[in-house]
């Protein structure tokens, strides 16, 4: 391995800023705060990965740079729910048997988080 001179204008961070047409840091800081907040509400374990490709450009001394960003969330935890079969082989909040004691209102929908 060489002896590197290590310069700021052309050392990695530089490299980053200058991804995309600057685009690529502002886009990481959003997926990074919005990671964050994943993981605060669900729990577990979320995965932010920035990876860059190189290949040597179409003309003499470039140098093509790819990035590839890939985001993976914590899953969202789920709870077990208790059902009941019926003679349709349909699912029931309700055991069969069980004469009802209430009228059961219709379940509103609720947007997925």
């Amino acid at each position: 391995m060489q002896d590197i001179d290590h310069k700021l204008e052309d050392g990695y961070v530089e490299t980053i800023a200058s991804l995309e047409g600057g685009t690529l840091i502002p886009e990481l800081d959003i997926q990074m705060r919005e990671m964050v907040r994943l993981v605060k509400a669900r729990g577990g374990t979320g995965k932010l990965t920035l990876t860059l490709a190189f290949k040597e450009g179409e003309y003499e001394g470039t140098m093509r740079v790819i990035p590839d960003l890939k985001v993976a969330p914590p899953a969202k935890s789920r709870s077990a729910s208790l059902l009941f079969t019926n003679e349709q082989d349909g699912l029931t909040l309700d055991k069969p048997e069980q004469v009802p004691l209430f009228a059961r209102q219709p379940i509103a929908r609720k947007e997925p988080a």
